[in-house]
């Protein structure tokens, strides 16, 4: 008796790996976010995350281009005076 063909199924990790065009995009966002922040009068990253409420090192990192959560991004864009919305205008 023949063996039916097994369907290769997708495991978690493949299905969240970052492509070179979302590293990019995410980058995007990542640079948004120091420009408004620069633009609030806020120099350093880690003051501002501090003030705000944010874990520094968590923010730094999304600063330079790391993925986030959509509540990250949320808590961000509010910190911001913006909307997440603004902060993904585009991409």
């Amino acid at each position: 008796m023949a063996k039916k063909p097994t369907k290769a199924k997708a495991t978690p990790a493949a299905s969240k790996r970052i492509t070179t065009s979302d590293a990019d995009k995410l980058k995007i966002i990542g640079a948004r976010i120091r420009e408004r922040r620069l633009a609030l009068g806020f120099s350093s990253g880690l003051k501002f995350a501090f003030e705000h409420g944010l874990e520094p090192a968590t923010y730094a990192r999304h600063e330079t281009g790391k993925n986030m959560t959509v509540v990250t991004l949320i808590k961000i864009a509010k910190a911001l005076n913006t909307t997440a919305s603004e902060l993904l205008a585009g991409i």
